[in-house]
């Protein structure tokens, strides 16, 4: 038997320039655990996942 893969017509992804706060009520109010990054243009720069916003917090929380 061969395991059957579905996929979603609509990606949801954010720009390289969204605000971290915008980041963080996106993964605290969906199931989202990474999000595509793109560029203006819509071509996709990188991956932002739960656990590197998680650092990011963690690594700003030290330096204040």
């Amino acid at each position: 038997f061969h395991k059957r893969i579905s996929y979603t017509k609509k990606v949801n992804a954010i720009l390289e320039t969204t605000p971290l706060e915008d980041i963080m009520k996106l993964f605290v109010t969906t199931k989202y655990r990474r999000l595509p990054v793109v560029d203006t243009q819509g071509v996709l720069v990188g991956i932002v996942t739960r656990r590197d916003l998680m650092r990011v917090i963690y690594y700003r929380s030290k330096l204040a």
